[in-house]
């Protein structure tokens, strides 16, 4: 959707072709959304519905895989999708508990996330945390993954967090014995999720500030 908007500044007509349940709202005038893609031609493309349209370039916007080739085989990485395993807590291998992937998770707030596991990781290399055994993190990581599929979500969710991050920082502080995140950031985050959903075009151009922990004020935009 942000590429879609970004190019229509500049493009006399733009197709976004997704397959969601939702129309996307208040998008520019010259975007159209259509349906996924059925088949290509030499000028343009026909999608699901049997409708087409011309088209002089195509982006492709269909996410990305994960790849480390800068592992060895002794590394015991194993990618299925999008999902990295062994990792513990979508953190640490919990064979080689040394190696860590920061930041795998999506669909959150980034730096938050990042304070949180890098510092959880580096109680472990000092000792300050124990890990469980093995055996018990495996145990942990299949609980965590059997959960997200009881919800529906494919494989590829594997690390997908959303509202269950609030959860994952929560317990990830308290292993740290330092504080949770104050609530106001919770609040401000599910605010501008509906902001992006009722003006797209506009909604990063917005600021707030906390006032407490429970409140925040959004900052006039000037025109």
């Amino acid at each position: 959707m942000d590429i879609a908007v970004e190019v229509a500044a500049v493009a006399n007509q733009v197709y976004i072709s997704h397959n969601l349940r939702e129309s996307l709202m208040y998008l520019p005038p010259n975007v159209k959304q259509v349906p996924g893609i059925k088949a290509a031609s030499i000028d343009g493309f026909t999608f699901l519905d049997d409708s087409s349209e011309k088209a002089d370039a195509l982006i492709y916007c269909t996410g990305y895989k994960f790849d480390f080739p800068f592992l060895t085989p002794e590394c015991k990485v194993r990618i299925e999708g999008r999902r990295v395993m062994p990792l513990y807590k979508h953190l640490i291998h919990t064979e080689l508990p040394t190696l860590c992937f920061v930041g795998l998770p999506f669909k959150v707030l980034p730096f938050p996330l990042f304070h949180f596991q890098i510092q959880y990781f580096m109680r472990t290399l000092d000792g300050s945390i124990s890990l469980p055994s093995k055996d018990e993190m495996d145990e942990e990581t299949e609980r965590d993954f059997q959960k997200r599929l009881a919800l529906d979500m494919p494989p590829t969710y594997a690390h997908q967090m959303g509202s269950m991050q609030w959860d994952y920082f929560a317990e990830l502080a308290d292993c740290l014995g330092i504080k949770r995140l104050p609530p106001v950031v919770r609040m401000v985050y599910d605010y501008v999720a509906d902001r992006r959903k009722e003006d797209m075009m506009h909604y990063k151009t917005e600021s707030y500030t906390l006032l407490d922990h429970g409140h925040f004020a959004r900052n006039q935009v000037s025109p």
